[in-house]
C-alpha cells in the first residue's frame, strides 16, 4: 500500500515541478494557481493523513561504489547547472535597472562593511527604498563582497551544499532502495535545472538559490537529526531570511513541547530567543524600533507600483491568487492589497491552528518528523499562494521542499498506517 503513496507523492512533486516551469500558466491564468496550490497542499496532506508514527532503526550504507556512483551524479548536475547560471549570469548584469535585489543586498553589505546602519533608506537613480530584508538574508554576500566574487555564485555555492548534505542522508541510509536514491537525487537535480533553464531572469536577477538552500538544509534537519539546538539553529536560519516563515515557528514549538515536553520545548524557545535577540533585535530594531514597520510601508509601496502596471506580468503568471483581488474585487488597488494582505494572515493563521489542532488529536499517531515537514509545506504553500506579488522566482523555495519530503515518505521506516 505505501508504495502507492509513494508513486503518487512522486507525481504530485513533478507535476508541481511542470506547473511552476514549463506548463505554467497551462490551465489559465486563473485557473493555474488553483491546480498548483491543489498540488503543492496535496504533497504536506499526504504524508500528514497516511503515515503514521515509527522507530527510526539506525541503518547505515556502506557501499561506497553507491557512494562514488551518486557523488559522481550529482557533481555532474551542479557542474551543469552552473554553467547554466555562467551563462545566465553573463547575460544579466547587476543593475538596479534589471532589478533592485541584488543592488539592495550590495549596499546593505556596504554599510555593514562601514559599520554603518544599514536599515536606512537607499537612493537609487530614479527612487528611494527603504530596505526590506531580514540580516540572514544579506549578511552571507559579506563573504562575497570580501573575496571579490559575484554574489550569485554564493547563493549557488549554499544550494549546493544543502543539497550535498540531503543527498548524503539519501544515500547513506539502508532504508531506501537504490531505485528509489536515484529517484530522490535525479528530481531535484533536474527540477532545479528545468526552473533555472526556464526562468533565466528569476536566477539571473535575485540569489533565491539561497533561500531554497537555507529550506532545503532546515528541512533535512528537521527530518534527519535529534539534536534540539541543531534543528533550532536550522529554524533561525530561515526565520531571519524571510518573513513568510514568521507563521510556522509557533507549530514547530508546540510540536516540540507534544513530542519531546516541556524541557525540549524550553531549550528551543530559549536559542531561538537568544538569536532573534542577538542577530536582529540587540543590533538594528533597539537602533530604530520602527525598522519591521518601515520595511512593510517600503513593501507596500513596491506592491502598489506593479498593481499599478497594466498589465502585470508577475500577478497575471499563473502562480499566485493575487490576480483575482486585482481583476475582480472593487476598489482602489490600495484597498485591494489590504484586502489581499487580510486574508493571507487570516488564512496562515487558521491553517497554522488547524494543523495544531490535528497534531494535538492525533499526537499518538503522528511522528514528529513527518508533521513537521509535512506542516511546513503546508504553511509555506497557503503563504505564497496568497503573497502580493507572486514573483516567479519565490516558487523555487516551496518546489524545493517538495524534494525533502519526498525523502522523508520513501524513507522505509515511516510506514503507512493501513499497510
Amino acid at each position: 500500500m505505501k508504495d502507492k503513496f509513494k508513486l503518487f507523492l512522486l507525481i504530485l512533486a513533478v507535476s508541481e515541478v511542470l506547473l511552476i516551469t514549463k506548463y505554467r500558466s497551462y490551465f489559465g491564468e486563473f485557473l493555474s494557481p488553483f491546480v498548483l496550490l491543489f498540488l503543492s497542499l496535496s504533497i504536506g496532506i499526504v504524508p500528514l493523513v497516511f503515515y503514521k508514527k515509527f522507530e527510526a532503526k539506525k541503518t547505515f550504507n556502506e557501499n561506497r561504489n553507491q557512494f562514488l556512483f551518486f557523488a559522481l551524479l550529482a557533481g555532474f548536475g551542479f557542474f551543469k547547472t552552473n554553467s547554466l547560471c555562467r551563462e545566465i549570469f553573463n547575460n544579466y548584469p547587476i543593475t538596479v535597472q534589471m532589478s533592485d535585489i541584488i543592488p539592495q543586498i550590495q549596499k546593505f553589505v556596504e554599510r555593514a562593511e562601514h559599520l554603518w546602519y544599514p536599515y536606512k533608506t537607499i537612493s537609487f537613480p530614479t527612487y528611494d527604498l527603504f530596505p526590506t530584508y531580514l540580516p540572514l538574508h544579506w549578511a552571507p554576500f559579506i563573504i562575497a563582497d570580501k573575496l571579490h566574487f559575484d554574489y550569485r555564485y554564493l547563493a549557488n555555492g549554499i544550494m549546493y551544499v544543502s543539497l550535498i548534505f540531503l543527498f548524503y542522508q539519501i544515500i547513506k541510509s539502508n532504508a531506501i532502495s537504490f531505485f528509489e536514491k536515484l529517484i530522490l537525487i535525479v528530481l531535484p537535480l533536474v527540477g532545479i535545472y528545468t526552473f533555472i533553464n526556464f526562468d533565466n531572469i528569476s536566477v539571473g536577477v535575485s540569489v533565491e538559490q539561497m533561500i531554497m538552500g537555507y529550506y532545503i538544509f532546515l528541512s533535512t534537519v528537521l527530518v534527519t537529526q535529534k539534536n534540539i539546538y541543531f534543528r533550532s539553529a536550522a529554524v533561525l536560519l530561515c526565520l531571519l531570511s524571510r518573513f513568510s516563515f514568521l507563521f510556522w515557528v509557533p507549530l514547530f514549538l508546540y510540536s516540540v513541547y507534544i513530542f519531546e515536553g516541556k524541557k525540549t520545548l524550553t531549550k528551543a524557545v530559549l536559542f531561538l530567543m537568544s538569536g532573534v535577540l542577538i542577530l536582529y533585535i540587540i543590533p538594528f530594531v533597539l537602533k530604530d524600533p520602527s525598522v519591521f514597520l518601515k520595511s512593510q510601508a517600503s513593501y507596500m509601496i513596491g506592491t502598489l507600483g506593479e498593481w499599478n502596471r497594466n498589465p502585470s506580468p508577475h500577478l497575471h503568471n499563473g502562480l499566485g491568487l493575487s490576480n483575482y483581488f486585482l481583476d475582480f474585487l472593487h476598489g482602489d488597488n490600495t484597498h485591494k492589497i489590504h484586502l489581499l494582505q487580510f486574508t493571507l494572515i487570516s488564512f496562515s493563521i487558521l491553517t497554522m491552528l488547524g494543523l495544531a489542532f490535528y497534531l494535538k488529536k492525533n499526537k499518538q499517531k503522528l511522528d514528529s518528523r513527518i508533521f513537521n515537514v509535512a506542516s511546513l509545506k503546508i504553511m509555506l504553500t497557503v503563504f505564497y499562494a496568497f503573497v502580493q506579488i507572486p514573483y516567479s522566482y519565490l516558487f523555487f523555495v516551496p518546489m524545493g521542499f517538495s524534494f525533502v519530503v519526498l525523502f522523508a515518505a520513501f524513507n522505509k521506516n515511516y510506514a503507512a498506517r493501513n499497510s
